[in-house]
């Protein structure tokens, strides 16, 4: 409903204006809300000497301030390419997301400091029905608040806004708990304040901690999803002349922006201009989809019948050694007492053997087979998790 009002041309998510704006609105919400809730909570925490509800009102203040990273993070991201970072600023939001995780770490341990405070002073707090319905109206708007982050974050795939939605279910946690310990002094005059606030700690920090793993991984380089990665092969695939890809490489610049390369197989016999012609074609039509990507073209024999024999007879020994292995770049350079194969052989992140000892072992069984025959292997890694 909100973007209706505030964001033109909300439908276009694809957009980068579109995007940010979606990102900033969340953010804006975020920060009245928390504002209005930390206001709230501080007063009463204050009028009635509850620490836990002033602990509580400085956890929203937090968060406000979290969502302000957040804004600037959005408005950052947005930064055309210059110079200095040729690819954009689109990395700020995995940057500000970051920041969010190590605010809701902070907050465990503060809570856990504070609640242990409470049990060593044995301080007690007077309860009344006002700071129940206070901590009660909280949680119905951090619930709402949850709501509203995820479905913003699934639309625009915002690690930042993800991150918020978790804060916020954490806070609904955190509120519930002093909710519950405030509900069982008013009628037993029994005081859990101190314990249930250590419990929510080490619950906000392990969210935190879980946070920080899902933020880094992209700033670090994580692979890309088998979604993209399968979108993009079955599009090249479907072009007419592509026989085969090998060595996709993506790289994630931000939400939603890509920089890729891949090798693409072609007829040897197929003439180079139409060839060319059609990668052109490919690079255009994904550069349309938000996909900057660079082709290699990699032309292969199909009709030498010798070539095959050779070409299955390696494939045989690689299934032999690992069925995971795979070959690509496969030519054959002839001499008058031995046979030179050419190729590349593609290891999975997974396997731990050296290449030296991966090679001698291809080497032995190949020789063993053809004494003719010896190989000149170049080893790559797969980078997409194919």
């Amino acid at each position: 409903m909100l973007e209706k009002i505030f964001i033109k041309d909300y439908k276009d998510i694809a957009l980068p204006r579109v995007r940010n704006a979606y990102g900033i609105l969340a953010s804006v919400v975020g920060i009245i809300c928390n504002v209005i809730l930390c206001s709230a909570k501080i007063a009463v925490g204050i009028i009635f000497g509850a620490v836990s509800i002033t602990a509580d009102g400085l956890n929203n203040l937090s968060d406000a301030g979290s969502s302000l990273v957040s804004v600037l993070g959005f408005r950052w991201a947005n930064k055309p390419a210059d110079k200095d970072h040729p690819f954009g600023h689109a990395r700020v939001e995995y940057i500000m997301g970051f920041v969010i995780a190590f605010i809701v770490l902070f907050l465990g341990v503060e809570l856990a400091i504070s609640s242990i405070e409470k049990i060593i002073d044995k301080g007690t707090t007077d309860t009344t029905i006002v700071m129940m319905a206070v901590l009660a109206a909280s949680i119905l708007v951090k619930l709402g608040m949850f709501f509203y982050y995820r479905s913003v974050a699934k639309k625009i795939s915002s690690s930042t806004l993800k991150a918020a939605a978790v804060d916020s279910v954490n806070d609904c946690i955190a509120t519930g708990a002093v909710l519950a310990c405030t509900v069982i002094a008013y009628f037993t005059h029994f005081e859990l304040d101190g314990y249930v606030g250590i419990a929510v700690a080490v619950f906000i920090f392990v969210s935190g901690v879980k946070l920080v793993k899902e933020t880094f991984s992209p700033l670090l380089g994580e692979k890309p999803s088998a979604e993209l990665v399968e979108n993009i092969s079955k599009t090249i695939h479907s072009y007419d002349g592509v026989l085969g890809i090998h060595d996709l490489i993506v790289h994630n610049y931000g939400p939603n922006r890509y920089h890729a390369s891949v090798h693409v197989e072609v007829s040897a016999s197929d003439d180079i201009m139409v060839s060319h012609e059609m990668i052109d074609t490919i690079e255009r039509n994904f550069h349309k989809e938000g996909i900057n990507l660079v082709i290699h073209l990699d032309p292969i024999i199909t009709d030498d019948e010798r070539v095959d024999k050779l070409r299955d007879m390696t494939l045989e020994k690689l299934s032999e050694i690992d069925k995971e292995l795979k070959m690509h770049d496969f030519r054959v350079v002839w001499g008058e007492n031995r046979k030179n194969l050419i190729f590349d052989v593609v290891m999975p992140m997974e396997m731990k053997m050296k290449d030296e000892e991966l090679i001698g072992m291809l080497e032995e069984k190949i020789h063993s087979a053809d004494s003719q025959c010896f190989i000149i292997v170049d080893i790559d890694r797969n980078y997409v998790g194919e």
